[in-house]
């Protein structure tokens, strides 16, 4: 649920997940978003997006992390993004109050727009991921980003991140407040600046 002040009609539809498994030195991460949104019943937005990262510890705190990412956008100039890329990750701590890790990445980026053509370009890209309990766990602060430094001239720089606050409600359920920042620094048809604030009502298992 996004909460937003505006005089327009809206209607949207956003449904997201994210679950992570691990085994011995591996794990996986699987993550995937749909959002559908009308303003004055004019669909203004209707994307699909699916991230896969796969990561090996080849130490206690070290890993190797392989992210594969694809987009659909049915409405914007660009019509699909590839992303795929690997490189190194350190897991500055994971424990029962939470984790914190960082990783660098060399991704190939490739992009078709909605008039057929296409680009590709190599990108360095930094991310981070922060999770904390508090208050004996019935909170726990999030916070996660990922920035790209691109070789595309019409694109300076990306930043993806969000931060936020989760209750927990019982040892299943959690209401959180997240605040989501998307921006990217470009020629002017390619800049966007973007904030949401979003309500949700998660499971965890």
């Amino acid at each position: 649920m996004d909460i937003k002040n505006s005089e327009t009609s809206q209607r949207d539809l956003d449904l997201a997940f994210d679950t992570r498994a691990r085994h011995g030195d591996w794990r996986h991460v699987l993550g995937g978003e749909f959002e559908r949104d009308y303003r004055d019943d004019v669909k203004n937005r209707h994307l699909w997006q699916a991230d896969y990262d796969l990561s090996w510890f080849f130490d206690e705190q070290w890993f190797w992390q392989t992210a594969a990412s694809y987009q659909r956008d049915h409405l914007s100039d660009i019509a699909r993004r590839k992303q795929f890329g690997m490189g190194p990750g350190y897991e500055w701590w994971n424990n029962a109050l939470g984790r914190f890790e960082t990783s660098t990445r060399l991704d190939r980026v490739e992009l078709e727009n909605r008039d057929g053509s296409t680009d590709s370009f190599n990108a360095l890209g930094l991310q981070w991921e922060l999770r904390r309990y508090l208050l004996g766990k019935r909170f726990e602060a999030v916070h996660n980003a990922e920035a790209l430094v691109t070789g595309d001239p019409a694109i300076n720089f990306a930043l993806d991140t969000e931060a936020g606050l989760r209750y927990l409600v019982n040892n299943w359920a959690s209401l959180s407040l997240l605040a989501e920042w998307d921006y990217i620094n470009g020629e002017a048809n390619n800049s966007i600046n973007d904030t949401r604030y979003r309500l949700a009502f998660g499971i965890g298992w």
